[in-house]
């Protein structure tokens, strides 16, 4: 697999500007607020490369502006970057070229405010065909399965590239492993002979299209 090479093209204009403290019109460092960085999206480009878009948005308290707040960035390890956000803009807009088949890792903070996301740049990043497909629709784990069981999902159709999430993360987690598969990990277990609590969790599957195409496994586990 070739190395990954990043070029990161910072979209928006970077001014230094002040936040605006409640009551004054003085600096301040707070970092309330919201860090959010959308959903990535990745286009092939032909030459085992594919495009990664993404923006990282800081949403200030009611009665403030995003003056002066420097969002740092990071993906998979790398230098980070700094970002000053604009005045009435609270975005920033990235490009990432990044090898096929690899998975990378985003990053933001605003002073000990952090965000992140685990995106996997799938082989071929093109449409499936027909409507959005999931198998199995169920997943079942039994109180004897010890940690770490893995169940695994396959997808079709829809538009590529595919997304994952788990409805409780801290003990069911799910991540695209391929392009067309995802893996849900029993993470925490009951401890036999006991059967323990049976739960429910479930793992929504979404897709690029616009607008996007979700499936639901139901998973059943016990902790």
């Amino acid at each position: 697999m070739n190395a990954l090479r990043f070029l990161i093209v910072l979209a928006s204009i970077s001014t230094i500007l002040l936040l605006q403290a409640c009551g004054t019109g003085g600096g301040s460092t707070d970092t309330a607020g919201a860090l959010t960085i959308s959903k990535p999206a990745a286009a092939d480009n032909g030459n085992g490369q594919s495009t990664v878009t993404f923006s990282v948005t800081y949403s200030p308290p009611s009665g403030k502006t995003a003056q002066g707040v420097v969002v740092v960035i990071n993906i998979t390890g790398f230098a980070t970057d700094r970002v000053t956000l604009t005045s009435g803009s609270n975005s920033a807009s990235y490009t990432a070229i990044v090898d096929n088949g690899t998975t990378i890792s985003i990053s933001a903070a605003v002073n000990t405010m952090t965000a992140g996301t685990v995106f996997f740049v799938p082989t071929g990043a093109t449409p499936g065909t027909g409507a959005l497909t999931v198998a199995p629709t169920t997943a079942d784990f039994i109180f004897t399965d010890p940690a770490l069981s893995i169940k695994t999902i396959t997808i079709s159709g829809g538009t590529a590239p595919y997304f994952v999430a788990s409805s409780v993360p801290a003990d069911i987690g799910a991540i695209m492993a391929t392009g067309t598969t995802a893996t849900v990990t029993l993470v925490n277990a009951a401890a036999p002979p006991s059967p323990g609590i049976q739960s429910n969790a479930t793992v929504t599957i979404t897709d690029s299209a616009t607008p996007t195409a979700t499936k639901t496994v139901a998973i059943t586990y016990f902790k």
